[in-house]
């Protein structure tokens, strides 16, 4: 099926069942979408625009965006961006980060319907979105700071002077821009960025003239056999049995000394 994300037309293959999601971060590597409680659509975290409705695109069926505009936070411009970080950094609406970029997307549809909505309405769009840090006090002034006529509620961020006199201002949080932009990475991010990375090095050993492919394979290894770690370590505290990190581990360092031994000694294996 074709679509268009971010502006560019892309060809995909959805998997029966796939969800947007699932489409936007593990077939096309979109990192600034969250998954924070798929398949359920509760949280608002994988918030993106389709034709400009705010959808959660975990409980959106991958196939029903086909011929349609699908717009995540690397698709809007470095000014709204800037704009949508400015003010929840001034507001200090972000705090872990992990429910920002959901929540920018859900103002930025209500933005580009309503240019200054009033506190009511914007309550009542960002409904569907949840944050268990800010207590959304501090995320009502930010989107009101962001609206087209609606001065920045609390000033410009407040910097450190060369004394430190920060007593009593609001300093910026040193990654604030990059969670509320979507450019900050969480665990599953950096472990899909892991898997990216070791594949891309696969396929370059594969393609490498021989006796050229030995560093990056095994580099690739290293990051496999991290992965199946994580992977041991997300199943042992989901199923709450300690023993599966363990048995992940032995797993892990067994496949990888074999591996390097058949890398670096072929005819011995």
């Amino acid at each position: 099926m074709e679509l268009v994300v971010n502006g560019e037309k892309v060809v995909a293959e959805p998997r029966e069942g796939q969800s947007l999601l699932e489409l936007l971060r593990d077939d096309l590597g979109v990192r600034s979408v969250k998954d924070g409680c798929a398949p359920e659509g509760s949280c608002g975290a994988c918030t993106v625009l389709v034709d400009g409705r705010a959808v959660v695109s975990c409980a959106q069926k991958a196939t029903r965006v086909e011929g349609k505009h699908v717009v995540t936070q690397e698709g809007l411009s470095a000014d709204e961006r800037e704009l949508w970080a400015r003010s929840f950094v001034t507001a200090g609406a972000s705090q872990c980060g992990y429910c920002s970029p959901g929540i920018v997307m859900k103002a930025e549809a209500l933005l580009r319907r309503v240019p200054a909505p009033s506190r009511a309405a914007i309550l009542r769009a960002l409904a569907g979105n949840l944050c268990r840090c800010t207590g959304y006090q501090p995320i009502v002034r930010a989107v009101r700071a962001a609206a087209v006529d609606a001065p920045p509620a609390r000033g410009k961020p407040s910097v450190a002077s060369p004394g430190f006199r920060v007593v009593g201002t609001r300093p910026p949080r040193v990654d604030g821009a990059e969670k509320v932009t979507g450019r900050a990475l969480f665990g599953a991010d950096i472990v899909m960025n892991i898997i990216s990375a070791g594949l891309s090095l696969w396929n370059d050993s594969l393609n490498a003239p021989e006796g050229e492919a030995t560093i990056p394979t095994l580099l690739f290894l290293v990051l496999a056999v991290w992965s199946i770690d994580v992977a041991g370590f997300i199943l042992s505290r989901a199923l709450e049995r300690p023993y599966a990190l363990g048995v992940a581990i032995m797993l892990a360092y067994v496949l990888l000394s074999i591996s390097i031994r058949a890398t670096l000694f072929p005819a011995t294996v």
